[in-house]
């Protein structure tokens, strides 16, 4: 679910970024420089065009977001690459070595705290 709605999300945030840019406020955009979009929609239909088409893209962007913020919980929920890697292991008791030739454990030091 991730890899399908991570590719989209990023796609839905570029053409919203150029939608944005392409929007004349005030003279100011890139608009002009790409030629404008005003000999294809019309002096108004550009600007109602656009501005339709980044609220449409705005609220997408919203719902990918949301639905990859979601995803690593559903995730998490059957399990991952930690929950394999763990089931293999088995656990390793550390039990101090004894020195070589000695068959019993050393005596315990005065004051050893128990």
């Amino acid at each position: 679910m991730f890899a399908i709605f991570l590719p989209v999300h990023i796609l839905i945030s570029i053409l919203l970024i150029l939608v944005v840019l392409l929007q004349q406020a005030k003279g100011a955009g890139l608009s002009p420089v790409l030629g404008g979009g005003q000999s294809i929609f019309g002096a108004r239909g550009a600007s109602t065009f656009l501005s339709k088409l980044t609220a449409v893209l705005a609220v997408l962007f919203m719902v990918t977001s949301i639905l990859l913020a979601i995803s690593p919980k559903f995730r998490a929920r059957r399990g991952g690459i930690e929950e394999e890697l763990r089931k293999d292991l088995t656990p390793i008791e550390t039990v101090p070595a004894l020195p070589e030739g000695k068959t019993e454990p050393p005596p315990e030091l005065p004051g050893g705290g128990e």
